[in-house]
């Protein structure tokens, strides 16, 4: 019998054109292996980058996001803000272990102070107990408003019949 050897996982922060892309990488490896909206979809990350006058890398990328990744440079993790008190995170499901330090990278990078407590938003799905227990051990608080998940799918096969929770409609 034979045992895996743990897999060394570096952070450091986002520094070039090959990061973007392996990034990118990151997005489409996990999209199967995911549920809808657990990462962001790969036309978010690019939007991030192209649906702008100047499709250059953002120069603050450097300082708000952050990879995580193998000894062979794989991307198994990146963190970076969708706007100044949020923390979104991608991970590939295999290394969902991060998540506690890739949320505290955020906190130190966009917690705002108000009324002397730190605040700092992360997005987490009602399917994803993982990340809502590990929010709530980290003092975190459910709040009033939601996120909405959206997806344009491709192709004219049936769609399922989907089955909603009692209460929902």
């Amino acid at each position: 019998m034979t045992t895996a050897t743990p897999v060394l996982i570096t952070s450091r922060p986002f520094c070039d054109e090959a990061d973007f892309w392996r990034v990118r990488e990151l997005l489409i490896d996990a999209y199967p292996l995911t549920p809808t909206g657990f990462n962001w979809e790969v036309r978010r990350w690019d939007g991030e980058r192209f649906h702008n006058d100047d499709a250059a890398l953002n120069p603050a990328w450097g300082h708000t996001v952050r990879l995580w990744e193998t000894e062979d440079g794989q991307v198994v993790g990146v963190a970076h803000s969708d706007y100044k008190t949020n923390i979104s995170l991608q991970v590939h499901p295999d290394y969902r272990d991060l998540e506690a330090e890739m949320i505290e990278w955020g906190e130190t990078t966009f917690a705002a102070e108000k009324d002397g407590q730190r605040l700092v938003e992360i997005m987490v799905f009602d399917y994803d107990v993982q990340r809502q227990r590990l929010l709530t051990a980290r003092g975190y608080e459910r709040t009033p408003y939601f996120w909405r998940a959206r997806r344009m799918r491709f192709g004219n096969h049936a769609l399922p019949t989907a089955e909603i929770a009692p209460g929902y409609t």
